[in-house]
């Protein structure tokens, strides 16, 4: 074989394994509230999943849900974390976007719904899909490390929000955080999963009480066929 066969052959490999070929190498920036549930940020960054898909994500702490969706809805901001129900709202007051992943859920007695999401814009979402994908895909990494790295994943998160390390485990003894088995549960193989149904009951709920004006479908916020495509 040729030294230029050879290099005709390796290229699109490495292409292919760097995850590079696709990406718009724009930053890709996120707002959260003070959450240890959003630790996986921190995580993702150390533990190089970032940075191994060629991601640069920007975060920072935007604590109201008014001015976080504010800032996503103006292209200030790529995507938000929020709670279902503030995506729901978000999404009635203008700032359009699509819940790509699921970082946690509470644990209250039956209900163990998903809770804390990221919530990418409806923009980013359609004109930069190999990003999210790569996003989601760290991110997931992000979470299964922690679940098996429990002591360190909690140390991380006690460093970030400089909390003691016994308060960051009393927190996340109320909640579970999602690895790849709950990401696939919470979104359906079709879409329709326990997430879908869980949106179209808070919006049903939320207009009829006269909390949001415009109507919300769950298809109008959710997409799942990130979670479905992860590797």
């Amino acid at each position: 074989m040729t030294h230029k066969t050879r290099i005709c052959v390796l290229l699109p490999a490495f292409l292919i394994l760097s995850g590079c070929g696709k990406l718009s190498h724009k930053p890709f920036r996120v707002a959260y509230k003070s959450w240890p549930g959003f630790t996986s940020f921190a995580i993702a960054e150390q533990q190089g999943f970032f940075k191994s898909r060629g991601l640069d994500v920007k975060t920072r702490v935007i604590e109201n849900l008014e001015p976080r969706n504010n800032a996503m809805r103006d292209g200030d901001l790529d995507a938000v974390c929020n709670s279902v129900d503030d995506a729901i709202r978000a999404s009635a007051m203008g700032a359009k976007g699509k819940i790509v992943f699921v970082f946690d859920r509470y644990k209250s007695g039956e209900d163990t719904a998903p809770s804390d999401t990221l919530y990418v814009a409806d923009s980013v979402d359609k004109s930069r899909p190999d990003d999210v994908q790569a996003l989601v895909d760290a991110l997931i990494e992000a979470n299964e490390w922690w679940i098996a790295h429990k002591p360190e994943g909690n140390k991380m998160a006690s460093e970030q929000w400089k909390l003691p390390l016994d308060n960051i485990y009393n927190m996340l003894a109320t909640m579970d955080i999602y690895g790849t088995q709950q990401e696939t549960q919470a979104f359906g193989s079709d879409g329709q999963g326990p997430l879908a149904k869980q949106v179209q009951r808070a919006a049903t709920l939320w207009q009829t009480v006269g909390v949001i004006k415009t109507p919300v479908a769950a298809d109008d916020v959710v997409d799942p066929q990130f979670v479905r495509k992860h590797h």
